[in-house]
């Protein structure tokens, strides 16, 4: 289960940044793709707040619906930053 923890820790940054650059760009096609990869990565951890706001971030980007993805993106950054760091 360490591992499994490691990884996510480490694909998370990315995802975040790539999530970050969409958002940056208005790249829906990249914001999409982004939080769908946080959504599944964290639902699998059970990570449930964070797996719903990027459910939340993908469906508006999909949809094309006006939607305030810099708070959401903030919101999982601050849940993110609540998580405790496997050890090395």
């Amino acid at each position: 289960m360490l591992k499994l923890y490691r990884a996510y820790d480490r694909s998370i940054q990315r995802l975040c940044a790539q999530l970050s650059l969409g958002i940056n760009t208005n790249d829906l096609e990249t914001i999409e793709r982004s939080a769908h990869d946080i959504k599944s990565s964290s639902a699998t951890l059970g990570l449930v707040a964070i797996a719903t706001l990027a459910q939340a971030i993908e469906q508006a980007a999909r949809t094309r619906n006006p939607f305030n993805y810099a708070q959401s993106y903030q919101a999982i950054l601050s849940h993110l930053a609540t998580l405790e760091k496997p050890p090395l």
